[in-house]
């Protein structure tokens, strides 16, 4: 499996922030991302979406993650969150399409994430404002 080292938070040039996994998270390196991607939304003066490609990484299951996901809060101009998926059901790196994620996601943030397999849908769907 990849190294949670390796992922990131980005910037992306069509005005969206992307969030990258890869490896499975821990609960420390989750907590890293989001406080990330927190500023570069609060640091924004519209709108703005996130990106998550979780196609070669994903957040444990466990309940440190799900705290650190609960802790995020709302984010006032935060929009959409979409989560890019494989399509490849023998993809066992990435994350799949998880009613608890849902939830957890849900009540922390007040949006319900997109969850999106086509890469060219998701990243359109990010751009937009």
């Amino acid at each position: 499996m990849p190294d949670e080292t390796n992922s990131r938070v980005i910037w992306h040039d069509d005005g969206y922030i992307e969030m990258t996994f890869f490896g499975l998270q821990s609960a420390e390196r989750l907590a890293e991302l989001i406080a990330q991607a927190k500023d570069m939304a609060a640091a924004q003066e519209q709108h703005v979406n996130l990106l998550i490609d979780a196609r070669r990484g994903r957040v444990g299951r466990d309940a440190r993650s799900f705290s650190q996901m609960l802790s995020v809060g709302w984010v006032k101009n935060l929009r959409h969150v979409i989560i890019l998926i494989s399509a490849d059901p023998l993809n066992t790196e990435g994350a799949r399409e998880s009613g608890l994620i849902i939830s957890v996601l849900t009540a922390a943030l007040r949006l319900r994430p997109i969850y999106e397999s086509d890469e060219t849908a998701a990243r359109t769907l990010a751009a937009s404002q």
